[in-house]
Order: structure tokens, then sequence, then C-alpha cells
């Protein structure tokens, strides 16, 4: 998984997350495609929410 914060401008970020999986013989393959929509539509947003909640909370304990 590659995770990075990608400066918009003016103080502000956006979040983009890459994850590479190599599955291995048909089963993992046959796992893999069964799984996808489960994990863009529900784990990788949430992932990314809780990141970027960690991340707000962060910058404003230094702001502070």
């Amino acid at each position: 998984m590659h995770l990075a914060w990608v400066e918009k401008g003016e103080g502000r970020y956006q979040g983009q997350m890459a994850v590479y999986v190599k599955p291995r013989g048909r089963f993992g393959a046959a796992y893999m495609a069964l799984i996808r929509p489960f994990r863009r539509r529900v784990v990788y947003p949430a992932l990314m929410r809780q990141i970027e909640r960690a991340w707000n909370a962060r910058l404003a304990q230094r702001t502070d």
C-alpha cells in the first residue's frame, strides 16, 4: 500500500492511496476479483477518512 498527501495549495492537501496486489494462482485471482467492489466502496474510503481525521487532529494541535 502506498499513501501520500499531495499539496493542493493554500495549505490544503489531498490524500491519495494506491494498493498493489499480486494474486497467486486461480483462487487468488478469483478472490481478489470477488472482494474488489467491497475494498473500493467500503474499506479504502473508510481508511482514507480515518487517516484524514488523524491528519486534521494533528494539524489542529500544531496550530493551537
